[in-house]
């Protein structure tokens, strides 16, 4: 009797283990699984940087390691492990800011309740019309919608892109400084009390930017009677504001007025310093296009019109223009994204494989540091942690378990945006390519990190044949040739000290208005 009652508590026994076993490793399965589909959705979502950046064969690698965990958790179903706990503590990013809070907003001790709208930096748009994520669900109201829209700066890119244009894959089809704008727009429809606007013009030219501020913030603006957070990494271009704090190593320091009119007020200086020429006995032309007109895929309207352009071997060339011009389109064509209805392009056989890209908007990946400057695992530590230094991200990173092989999430929120685009120049380091195109890689970032990337290009790519798109025109007296777009067009084109001294030149008359504003 009493070995019948062993066995049958033998047989529980086992098959208790058996139940846990086999559902410990279905979970591990789908654990597997579910981080295969998020890399799919990773990919997906940002398909275009990862083809810029050509990263096909990381993604790929991803998928069959993802792939094979799945198998051999299928495969081992049938045998036992002691069970393990593995816990990860986390330190979090040092992020210096600039915070600060226009008119009147009382915090006490009590959470604010009411309604609150915010303009988040990276922008989220719906796939759906312009007009519709402006509204977000409210009403039309075509009086307040026009003013708004004119007060956010849309009214000349609505002649191009009605608003009735439907929004593609998160604005795929809008330029980042549309996008911002959009985004802006929907907050200020909203008509609430508080707005929330974080770096909420980054993206933008300075004249426009002006514009804009000066359409909100001053007396009578939209949003003169509203109580306004800022949240800057630039105290230029900002509106005149009743408070402001300096947020840095997460203590807030309130600044007095004299003290933000001295940051806010520094007068920036001309550069007496000649631009750098190519020897004319080596004009090897490593990209040019000759009337070319391009639009994007299930548009009607051309976005490109008639460019013409030609980039020599080791030249610096610089596109400005303001938000929606066309500049990022220029560089989409110049690397087969957007492929050209009429005209000729052509580049050096090795310009795909030696071209690096750093995008407007840069991304975390699902994985670790190393896999963000180092997607191949080509570099070995001391070369990753001396790209690192140069950028000025090892001190903050050394601090995180496991330092560089620290795991974060997509788009995790210990990296800011401003800290992905320094991670994106350590990459480039670490690539050192003959090609390097930069998208508003400064547009995300505050002005000592802006100076910092500036010296890193100056000094470690002098050599190389450098394509920027920029709205920032003090940005582009170092360049050997700036080419200034407007709907898409080229209307202008040379030496920038040429063009400075010309007062007839539209470059010369921009770079006047920038000063005067920067001045102020």
């Amino acid at each position: 009797m009493l070995s019948l009652v062993n066995f049958f508590v033998i047989e529980q026994l086992i098959e208790t283990m058996t139940k846990n076993s086999t559902r410990k490793y279905e979970d591990r399965s789908a654990n597997a699984g579910e981080m295969k589909l998020q890399k799919v959705c990773e990919f997906i979502d940002y398909i275009r940087v990862a083809k810029l950046c050509g990263w096909e064969d990381y993604f790929l690698r991803q998928f069959e390691k993802q792939r094979s965990e799945e198998t051999r958790n299928l495969k081992w179903r049938l045998f036992f492990e002691s069970v393990g706990r593995v816990l990860f503590t986390v330190s979090p990013f040092m992020v210096s800011v600039s915070i600060l809070v226009v008119g009147e907003m009382g915090l006490g001790d009590d959470a604010f309740v009411g309604r609150i709208s915010y303009a988040p930096q990276r922008c989220w748009l719906e796939n759906e019309t312009i007009r519709n994520n402006i509204l977000f669900g409210k009403s039309f109201e075509e009086h307040h919608y026009n003013q708004v829209i004119n007060a956010c700066g849309l009214t000349s890119d609505f002649l191009l892109l009605p608003d009735l244009t439907m929004v593609v894959q998160n604005g795929a089809n809008l330029s980042g400084g549309q996008r911002q704008r959009v985004s802006l727009a929907r907050a200020v429809y909203q008509d609430a009390p508080v707005i929330v606007l974080d770096d909420f013009l980054s993206a933008v030219d300075q004249n426009l930017c002006q514009t804009i501020i000066s359409s909100l913030f001053s007396p009578g603006g939209l949003l003169a009677n509203k109580s306004v957070l800022i949240a800057s990494g630039s105290t230029k271009s900002l509106p005149r504001c009743t408070t402001c704090y300096w947020l840095e190593d997460y203590k807030l320091v309130k600044l007095d007025k004299q003290q933000f009119d001295i940051r806010q007020n520094a007068i920036e200086s001309f550069s007496s310093a000649s631009p750098t020429t190519i020897d004319s006995e080596t004009p090897n032309t490593e990209s040019s296009m000759k009337d070319t007109i391009a639009r994007y895929p299930f548009q009607d309207e051309n976005i490109l019109h008639a460019i013409d352009l030609v980039v020599e071997e080791g030249q610096r060339c610089a596109v400005i223009g303001r938000t929606g011009s066309g500049k990022s389109s220029l560089t989409l064509a110049l690397m087969n994204c957007l492929l050209p209805n009429s005209g000729t392009f052509n580049h050096q056989a090795d310009f795909f494989e030696q071209m690096s890209f750093i995008p407007q908007e840069c991304i975390q990946l699902t994985g670790s540091l190393r896999d963000t400057v180092d997607p191949y695992h080509r570099s070995d530590d001391e070369s990753i942690i001396k790209a690192l230094k140069l950028v000025k991200m090892w001190s903050h990173i050394r601090r995180l378990p496991n330092q560089f092989d620290c795991m974060l999430e997509e788009n995790d929120s210990r990296i800011s945006i401003g800290q992905r685009q320094l991670l994106a120049i350590a990459r480039v380091l670490l690539e050192n390519r003959k090609y390097l195109i930069l998208d508003e890689a400064t547009a995300s970032v505050d002005d000592d990190t802006r100076d910092q990337i500036k010296e890193l290009v100056d000094n470690h790519f002098a050599n190389k044949t450098i394509i920027e798109v920029t709205h920032r025109i003090k940005d582009t007296l170092n360049a050997d040739i700036v080419v200034l777009m407007e709907s898409g067009k080229v209307v202008e084109r040379g030496r920038p000290k040429v063009m400075l001294n010309d007062a007839r030149t539209t470059y010369s008359s921009l770079w006047q208005k920038n000063f005067c504003h920067d001045s102020r």
